[in-house]
């Protein structure tokens, strides 16, 4: 593969030849392994060493653009990211834990033989919002269930402003659908739980079996791991994607913005008497206002509610140690 195989672009190029890095290589980040990672470049692919102190730093991530030192086989310089999914660690201390970077669109997979959960949906949607990237709803195994088209009009509903569609691509249904989603020079990341079908799409999509595949538990229809690392792979469109392990715990960052996957409560909080208003009982909360005036759905504030405050509980301070900010 060379870098256009890997989707660099003229925004890329410029920023390698400002690198202050003399005599280094271009390349992408396809794979991180502890202490290393695997990059390609015009040259084809090599493993380059990673300095501890970087690792520490500032840890590369898949999808990273990145200057080689070639002599001396190891990663000089990581160049700005355009945009990053960051999740929040695994484990009580609040840390952050990079996805995948210099993604454009994000491909949420939800599965419909038993994955289907809409407040997993606002989970993603929150992660991807914060991204930078285009989230973009794949309601899969959609020849598994009678309800496809019902259920994908409860995603629609439920969250207006982002698009969803349902496929299968082992039995057909809309199969070509996600290929338009990443033409050439567009970088995709796949997110869902486990099993809900990313291993099996990103195979379609490359036209050959690179990501190992297993069936679901019948006693929950949850999936068990398959992918164990994440990888980026190009795929006969044209374009990449990043396939990631499922995420059995997503939790968001303090810092998350809520307002890609609440777009209408965002909106409606311009009114409110108090900048920082938390839509509960405070005065003058235009939110709560236009849910009396029936212009939006009460459990939609629920749901963001209860994220601001999973949040907030991991925040620094009390919520009552805040102090109201008028507009």
């Amino acid at each position: 593969m060379t870098l256009v195989d890997v989707g660099v672009t003229e925004e890329v190029r410029a920023l390698a030849l400002a690198s202050a890095v003399s005599g280094g290589i271009l390349a992408r980040i396809t794979r991180v392994d502890r202490g290393a990672v695997v990059v390609h470049g015009d040259d084809g692919e090599r493993v380059v060493s990673v300095a501890k102190s970087m690792a520490q730093r500032t840890p590369p991530a898949i999808g990273d653009w990145v200057i080689v030192d070639s002599p001396r086989g190891s990663l000089a310089e990581l160049l700005p990211r355009r945009t990053a999914l960051v999740r929040r660690g695994a484990g009580k201390r609040e840390t952050s834990q990079i996805v995948a970077a210099n993604i454009d669109v994000v491909l949420v997979l939800i599965g419909l033989d038993g994955d289907f959960n809409l407040n997993r949906v606002d989970r993603y949607l929150a992660l991807v919002g914060d991204s930078g990237a285009r989230p973009f709803v794949l309601l899969t195994k959609a020849g598994l269930v009678t309800d496809a088209a019902e259920k994908l009009g409860l995603v629609r509903a439920h969250a207006p402003s982002v698009d969803a569609a349902f496929v299968d691509v082992v039995l057909g249904v809309h199969a070509d659908l996600p290929r338009t989603l990443v033409p050439l020079g567009v970088t995709a990341a796949l997110v869902g739980s486990s099993g809900a079908g990313k291993s099996t799409l990103v195979n379609y999509l490359v036209g050959t079996t690179v990501a190992s595949t297993r069936a679901v538990r019948d006693r929950d229809d949850r999936g068990v791991h398959t992918t164990s690392r994440r990888e980026l792979f190009r795929i006969d469109s044209g374009g990449v994607v990043i396939d990631t392990p499922g995420m059995r715990e997503l939790g968001l960052r303090a810092e998350t913005s809520l307002d890609e996957a609440f777009p209408e409560i965002a909106a409606a909080a311009l009114r409110c008497k108090f900048s920082n208003c938390g839509h509960a009982t405070e005065a003058g909360c235009a939110v709560k206002a236009a849910i009396t005036a029936g212009e939006l759905e009460a459990h939609r504030l629920a749901r963001y509610r209860a994220l601001s405050l999973e949040q907030l509980g991991r925040a620094s301070g009390p919520r009552d140690a805040i102090r109201r900010k008028p507009r």
